[in-house]
């Protein structure tokens, strides 16, 4: 039972990822009255970037994605978002790896990660 309601928790916010990152990977224009928020995001090395997530929160890793970004500058990055998870403690983290070199950039993290309640809206 436990097992089911990770798993159904897991895809629910797999859902919320595919949907926040595919009106990057189309280009499209933000549609009237919608605002693009300068972000601020770590980056650095990959081994510095990812010690807490692995050693202090013990979280591993849950899924992959191919996503689109667009920096403050407006420049388009591509890389590949990761969702790590510790599903005893509840906390939780957003990465995004670039395979073209060794950077990490951690976007965001939390805790409380679980199932939506069905019929309650977000």
């Amino acid at each position: 039972m436990k097992t089911k309601a990770i798993q159904g928790l897991l895809l629910g916010f797999l859902l919320v990822i595919v949907n926040i990152t595919t009106p990057a990977l189309s280009q499209e224009q933000p549609q009237e009255g919608v605002v693009s928020l300068p972000i601020m995001v770590q980056c650095g090395p990959k081994g510095t970037m990812m010690k807490s997530i692995v050693t202090e929160y013990n979280e591993l890793p849950f899924a992959k994605m191919l996503v689109s970004f667009t920096a403050p500058n407006g420049q388009q990055l591509s890389g590949y978002g990761n969702i790590w998870v510790n599903a005893k403690t509840g906390t939780w983290s957003y990465v995004v790896t670039f395979p073209d070199n060794e950077q990490v950039c951690y976007f965001l993290g939390g805790k409380d990660f679980g199932p939506a309640t069905k019929g309650t809206p977000s």
